[in-house]
Order: structure tokens, then C-alpha cells, then sequence
């Protein structure tokens, strides 16, 4: 009678034992998803897709070549 109580126990800690370790693993996992997304959507500053620190409307080349 007892073994099949402490079978029983065993197979509800094993039980136990397995859920938490899914949900750790879904955890894990969400986690690691959400790294890589804000890494992958970083937004991008203006000033980075500028190649020189002049702002687009200037009129620098009109007044360096005028004559």
C-alpha cells in the first residue's frame, strides 16, 4: 500500500519538477525574443544616415562655388 503512495509522490514531483522547468523555458524564451527584437529595431538617429554634419537644406555648395 505505501509504494504505491510513494510512486505516486515521485510521479507528482516529476510532474512538478517538469512544469516548473517549462516554465522557465517559456521564460527564457521570451526573454531572449525580446533581446533580439530591440536589438533588431533599434531606431535609427537622423543624424547617423547623414554622411557630413551639414544639414540637408543648406545652401553651403551655392556660396562655396558662386564665383
Amino acid at each position: 500500500m505505501e509504494l504505491r503512495n510513494i510512486g505516486r509522490v515521485y510521479c507528482e514531483a516529476g510532474v512538478f519538477i517538469m512544469r516548473i522547468k517549462m516554465i522557465l523555458l517559456a521564460i527564457a524564451y521570451v526573454a531572449v525574443s525580446v533581446v533580439l527584437l530591440a536589438i533588431a529595431y533599434q531606431p535609427q538617429s537622423p543624424g547617423a544616415m547623414q554622411k557630413t554634419d551639414r544639414l540637408a537644406g543648406s545652401t553651403f555648395l551655392v556660396e562655396r562655388f558662386a564665383g
